[in-house]
């Protein structure tokens, strides 16, 4: 009887030592728990903590049963698990953003000047308003560019794409090596866009403009394709 008791004793004892971050996840105490380990376990980064909160709402489709998950799943393995993810998606997204660089060190993009016009149009009998942008192309190149495809994000000033504007040019001679040209095109501000309400009340020149090269071609046809973007980098606007 007294070993019996003994071993009960160490038992509970044992379980009363594991560490926080050792234990099962369960889907009610979570909340609290992480709180608990963010404070014990700096090895963690608050991106770490936001990353396992991705993977657990995975985790939960489906598998959730009187509030507690069917994982056998520790904190510490979530967490050690999006510690790995945020490193993954670190290298995809520098290695992204080179690919991305050396594509616009060979065409400059720029926007030289915005302004809004309102446009009637005779087909709708309404007027809709127009985002005139001026823009610079340049090419940088050894090449002569006869093909280009890409994006024009247009960001508030907390950096947030409120529209995207597109550009596709194809020209046997489009931009010879060292050529710069300026082109003025126009973009409608449909009054279905998510973020009407913020382009119709800002001045054009509030915002940002930002190149984005999708597809270059060359007059000896060859290519230079973008980069597939990162799972990191792509937000729902």
């Amino acid at each position: 009887m007294k070993k019996i008791l003994s071993f009960i004793c160490i038992f509970i004892c044992l379980l009363s030592c594991t560490k926080t971050i050792d234990k099962k996840i369960v889907l009610t105490e979570y909340e609290e728990t992480v709180k608990k380990i963010k404070k014990e376990n700096v090895e963690y980064s608050g991106a770490d903590f936001v990353k396992a909160n991705q993977l657990l709402d995975k985790l939960a489709l489906g598998s959730l049963s009187n509030g507690t998950l069917k994982t056998e799943k520790t904190y510490r393995q979530l967490l050690n698990e999006a510690k790995e993810e945020n490193k993954k998606d670190s290298l995809e997204i520098s290695q992204y953003n080179e690919e991305m660089e050396k594509m616009k060190s060979i065409i400059s993009v720029k926007v030289m000047n915005s302004e809004y016009m309102d446009v009637y149009s005779p087909k709708l009998q309404s007027q809709y308003r127009t985002l005139i942008l001026e823009m610079e192309f340049k090419n940088l190149s050894e090449k002569n560019i006869t093909g280009i495809d890409g994006k024009i994000l247009v960001k508030n000033n907390v950096g947030d794409i409120i529209k995207t504007s597109y550009i596709k040019l194809a020209d046997s001679n489009l931009l010879p090596v060292g050529h710069t040209q300026v082109d003025t095109r126009e973009y409608p501000v449909l009054e279905d866009y998510d973020n009407i309400m913020e382009l119709k009340a800002n001045d054009s020149k509030s915002f940002k403009y930002e190149w984005e090269p999708v597809l270059i071609i060359f007059d000896d046809s060859s290519r230079m394709k973008a980069p597939d973007k990162p799972s990191a980098l792509i937000k729902d606007y």
